[in-house]
Parts: structure tokens; sequence; C-alpha cells
């Protein structure tokens, strides 16, 4: 009897150490949100004339987020066509073997193998 009770009295100890509580991660995201919120808009001024047309359209184009979006895909599809462009150009290719024996030891063989690109 008393050694079943020193069991559990051992399991209730061990399972109690393990308890993890874990940390309060609705705190940290309205703490992250607020900082978040100070960055972007915190930095901003009120503008000292009144707004012309051509100051709202600039503001415009460097402020929407969907337009910087399409304009970095944009970016990286004219890169990749440039990649593809660059692959169609011809290349060379020259594979190169040297052998020599030595009588003390035995055969030594070396291979190399250069890539030569050949622009025209």
């Amino acid at each position: 009897m008393s050694r079943s009770w020193l069991l559990i009295l051992l399991c209730t100890v061990l399972l109690s150490g393990c308890a993890y509580t874990p940390p309060d991660l609705l705190s940290l995201r309205l703490e992250n949100l607020e900082k978040d919120r100070a960055f972007l808009f915190g930095r901003r001024e009120a503008p000292q004339k009144p707004l012309t047309l051509e100051d709202v359209i600039v503001l415009a184009l460097t402020r929407n987020v969907e337009f910087l979006v399409r304009e970095q895909e944009y970016r990286i599809q004219r890169e990749l066509a440039t990649g593809e462009q660059l692959r169609m150009l011809p290349s060379l290719t020259a594979n190169v073997e040297v052998a020599h024996r030595n009588e003390e030891s035995s055969t030594v063989s070396k291979f190399k193998n250069l890539h030569l690109l050949m622009i025209l």
C-alpha cells in the first residue's frame, strides 16, 4: 500500500515539474501592433502647402502597395526573361584527360571538365 502511494506521489511530482505555461501571445501581438502602427504612421507630417494634383498622384504611386507589388513582379519577370535570353547564346564544352604512367607507383589519371562560353 505504501509503495503505491509512493509511486503516486512520485508521478505527481514528476508531472507537476513538467508543467509548461505558454507565453501570452495576445499581449505580444497587441504590443507588436502598436509598434508597427507607430513605425508606419508615426513619421507622417502634415504638408506645409496645399497639395496639387501632381503631388497627389506622386503620393498615390509611392504609397500604393498593390502598385509596388506589381512593379516588383514586373522587375522579376524581366530578370527571368533576360536570363532565358542569355541561355540561348551558344556555348562550348571541352573535356580534357591527362594520363601518365609512373614505374614506381600505379597509374595516375586526371580528368578536367572545362566549360567555356562562346559569345558571337
